[in-house]
C-alpha cells in the first residue's frame, strides 16, 4: 500500500511539474504587421500595427533597433527609417524578456515616372497646340499606395525640328529647374509645329530619404505630322 501511494504521488508531482513547465513557457499572442505594403520604405512614415492578446497597449512597449517609432493609437505605430536594410521590430511586456522579435526589409521608394502634364508618362504623340498648353514635368509614384511625392530638380528641354526651306535638322536645348517650363524652355517649346519632337532628358528627382538626386528616365513627345499648329 505505502509503495503504491508513493508511485501515485510521484506520478502526480511529475504531471504538476509540467503543468507548471507549460504554463510559464505560454506566451499571449502577438502580431507585428505592417498596415500597408509588405516591405518598409526609407524616408516616410510606415504605418505598424501591434497587438497582443489579453494585454492593453499600456502593457507593453515596441522597440526598433533602427530609426524612430512612434506611437499613433492603440496599437499602431509609425516606423521611419534612415537606410535600406533589414529592420528588427521587438515587442516586449513590462515583465519578462522580449516575447516577439520580427524582421522586415527597408527599400527606397522605387523610381517616380516622368509625366508631362497628368496623363503623359509615356513616349507618345500630341498636337502642337495641346503640347504648347502643358505646364512642365512632373514626377509621379505609380501602384504605390504611400501618399508620397518626389521633388524634381532639373531636366534639359530637346527640339529636334527642320528648316522648313530645306529639310536641314536643327537642334535647340535648354536646362529646366523644377518642375514648370522657365521662360528659356517656353522660347523652345512655342517653336513646337507639326512633325517636331521634343525630348526631355537629363532628368533629376529627388524623393523622401534620398541623399543624392536620382536619374530618372527620359520622355519623348511626338507633335502630330499633320493638323494645325
Amino acid at each position: 500500500m505505502t509503495k503504491q501511494l508513493i508511485l501515485a504521488l510521484f506520478g502526480y508531482c511529475i504531471l504538476l511539474g509540467s503543468l507548471v513547465a507549460q504554463n510559464s513557457d505560454s506566451q499571449p499572442a502577438i502580431s507585428i504587421e505592417l498596415s500597408k505594403m509588405n516591405v518598409l520604405y526609407v524616408g516616410i512614415d510606415n504605418p505598424i500595427q501591434v497587438s497582443v492578446a489579453g494585454l492593453s497597449s499600456s502593457e507593453y512597449r515596441v522597440q526598433t533597433d533602427k530609426g524612430s517609432l512612434i506611437s499613433t493609437g492603440v496599437g499602431k505605430y509609425n516606423l521611419k527609417v534612415a537606410l535600406p536594410g533589414e529592420v528588427t521590430l521587438s515587442v516586449y511586456t513590462k515583465t519578462g524578456p522580449a516575447k516577439l522579435k520580427k524582421k522586415f526589409m527597408a527599400k527606397r521608394i522605387p523610381n517616380p515616372v516622368p509625366a508631362l502634364g497628368a496623363k503623359f508618362t509615356l513616349s507618345d504623340t500630341m498636337s502642337a497646340g495641346e503640347f504648347k498648353a502643358q505646364l512642365g514635368i512632373t514626377l509621379l509614384l505609380e501602384n504605390f499606395d504611400f501618399d508620397v511625392k518626389c521633388e524634381m530638380i532639373e531636366y534639359k528641354v530637346t527640339l529636334v525640328s527642320s528648316y522648313h526651306d530645306t529639310g536641314a535638322l536643327y537642334l535647340r536645348s535648354v536646362k529646366n529647374k523644377g518642375v514648370r517650363f522657365t521662360e528659356e524652355a517656353l522660347d523652345i517649346i512655342y517653336e513646337a509645329h507639326n512633325g517636331d519632337i521634343f525630348i526631355f532628358s537629363e532628368i533629376k528627382g529627388r524623393c523622401p530619404g534620398d541623399v543624392k538626386d536620382r536619374d530618372l528616365n527620359a520622355l519623348v513627345i511626338f507633335m502630330e505630322k499633320s493638323g494645325d499648329d
